[in-house]
């Protein structure tokens, strides 16, 4: 294994103002992650987008409680090494990537305004029920399925068989 994956340089590059965001933003009573790990889980949001896609199977993760998320609020988890944004409107869940396409913004930091988020770092709008950007129809983000399952929100996720 190369001591450097050229294949990610362009993406720590663009990720670095993301963590560095986690790491500056925390205060206590803020539920954060380490700095080394939003690292290591940056670097692996990359390899999940180039793993080949027809050998894999979803599975159901649970990552918050109904309650830590409540109707007009948004909420950043992580589910299988993914960052995800979880937004609640008038009581029904959407998730989408976590991570904002122009510059790694944190989107599930970003302010919901009906069902629209707004990311906090340059203002790019997506539609939290498609994922669809809300000026440009070429990007859209990635979103994942949601359910309710004994009090907490579950996300599919895709897996490697």
């Amino acid at each position: 294994m190369p001591l450097l994956d050229f294949d990610r340089i362009g993406l720590v590059a663009i990720g670095l103002p993301y963590i560095l965001s986690h790491f500056l933003a925390w205060r206590p009573g803020l539920k954060s992650f380490s700095l080394w790990k939003t690292i290591r889980l940056w670097l692996s949001h990359s390899g999940k987008q180039l793993r080949n896609r027809s050998k894999l199977m979803s599975h159901w993760i649970r990552v918050v409680r109904v309650e830590d998320c409540p109707p007009g609020k948004a909420a950043e988890v992580i589910a299988d090494e993914q960052v995800v944004a979880l937004y609640n409107v008038d009581g029904q869940f959407y998730a989408l990537d976590g991570v904002c396409p122009h510059q790694g913004g944190p989107l599930g930091g970003g302010s919901l305004d009906k069902c629209t988020v707004t990311c906090p770092w340059h203002g790019w709008q997506f539609d939290v029920r498609t994922g669809q950007h809300l000026t440009s129809q070429s990007v859209k983000q990635p979103g994942f399925a949601t359910r309710v399952n004994e009090d907490w929100v579950e996300v599919e996720s895709l897996a490697a068989e």
